[in-house]
């Protein structure tokens, strides 16, 4: 984590944090704004986190997730995903709505008001109250967010009220960008997915379980029936290279990318179809280390 910005007022200050791995995390304490100050004399209970979380998409779908410590309970209004390039603050601002920040549902790739219902969201120690979500100390609500374009930078938004006289509040918010269908491997560093295609033409997404940090297999048609197994192994210390394992109980076509997030740097096996899968031993995979 690094700090981005100190607010002081008086004997108070407040120290923003940002942390940007796989998962994106902001932790805030209670204040006006932090993109700007609202009118004095305005919401003086509230505080809006807004622009200040930017997470880039690695799959589809994100998962965001509230948690909230200190006393009372933290009671979330509103909550946006934007686009980056469709996100703009404001002149002047207000507590209603999204002032100072302009989101609307035209532009917002995920808007929530909680008008009347939590629909989507785990909750967990949390529960709607009056129009907000209400998250008590220890607890937290989250939901999954889809519909975003891998590779696009997204903003974070969320309106939140507490008690004026608790300054140990804290709501953190974190957006975990993992593709729920995608293998994760060696601490999140290297990404598998895997695509596959029948004798009918019918085609689709490998769903990923992951066995331990290094190995993980892929379904297809039912959750019973493994499909292909993949083993990523450090062996730098052997011949500075990664190497790639793979194995299946599969004669459709099988498509497996693995991603070295950290370079950037991809592979690309293929099974063709109507071809019992042959093994795969590659020893010199990934020139990627350390």
């Amino acid at each position: 984590m690094k700090p981005v910005t100190a607010y002081c007022a008086g004997l108070v200050c407040l120290t923003l944090t940002l942390t940007l791995t796989n998962t994106a995390e902001a932790r805030l304490l209670r204040r006006r704004s932090l993109d700007r100050a609202i009118p004095s004399g305005t919401c003086p209970l509230g505080s809006f986190l807004g622009g200040d979380l930017r997470f880039t998409a690695d799959g589809p779908s994100a998962t965001l997730k509230f948690a909230a410590s200190g006393d009372p309970l933290q009671q979330i209004d509103d909550v946006f995903v934007v686009d980056e390039a469709l996100y703009t603050v404001t002149p002047e601002g207000s507590c209603n709505g999204f002032d100072p920040f302009d989101v609307t549902s035209g532009t917002a790739v995920f808007l929530e008001r909680f008008d009347s219902e939590a629909n989507g969201w785990s909750l967990a120690g949390a529960r709607l109250v009056g129009g907000s979500l209400a998250v008590d100390p220890g607890g937290s609500a989250s939901i999954t967010v889809s519909g975003l374009q891998p590779g696009r930078t997204y903003v974070v938004g969320a309106s939140w009220f507490t008690d004026p006289d608790e300054s140990n509040n804290l709501i953190t918010l974190s957006v975990d960008t993992r593709d729920p269908k995608a293998l994760y491997l060696s601490g999140g560093r290297f990404r598998i997915d895997a695509t596959w295609r029948t004798a009918k033409g019918a085609t689709g997404t490998g769903q990923a379980v992951p066995l331990t940090d290094d190995t993980g297999y892929f379904w297809f048609f039912d959750p019973a029936n493994v499909e292909v197994t993949v083993k990523v192994i450090d062996a730098c210390s052997l011949n500075h290279r990664y190497w790639i394992f793979a194995g299946g109980l599969t004669n459709v076509r099988v498509d497996l990318r693995i991603a070295d997030t950290a370079t950037g740097v991809t592979k690309t096996y293929s099974n063709p179809l109507g071809t019992s899968f042959k093994p795969i031993l590659d020893t010199g995979a990934l020139a990627t280390c350390p």
